[in-house]
């Protein structure tokens, strides 16, 4: 059972973290032209 919550944290982590990486990725981008 805690396997199964720990993934879904894990997961809901990552589904945050990509959007996040690539709105810093893109800004960094941007300030650097």
């Amino acid at each position: 059972m805690e396997a199964i919550i720990l993934f879904s944290i894990l997961i809901v982590t990552i589904a945050l973290s990509i959007p996040i990486g690539i709105t810093l990725g893109l800004s960094t981008c941007i300030a650097m032209l």
